[in-house]
């Protein structure tokens, strides 16, 4: 993550439990930078409901379950980076 602006849209494809988003959120706190993070997964994944303190630690994280990697519902070029985990 080093290499994103201080304002940057993050794509967490395949997020599982959000940990990657998660890490994500935390450096650009760690920074003083702000990243808005969209993370994707098949699975009928709930991060907020699932992980506990979700509702906190998950803050301005977009979770978006139930969406497959090759069917992403964002217009091209609306991220200034992907990450994923495995």
């Amino acid at each position: 993550f080093a290499s994103l602006p201080a304002q940057a849209r993050l794509l967490d494809v395949g997020t599982g439990n959000g940990v990657v988003a998660l890490i994500a959120q935390d450096v650009a706190r760690q920074r003083g930078a702000q990243w808005w993070v969209d993370a994707t997964d098949l699975a009928r994944i709930d991060p907020l409901r699932d992980v506990p303190d979700g509702m906190r630690r998950f803050a301005g994280i977009t979770f978006h379950p139930g969406v497959a990697t090759e069917s992403l519902p964002f217009d091209g070029e609306s991220f200034d980076a992907a990450s994923g985990h495995y």
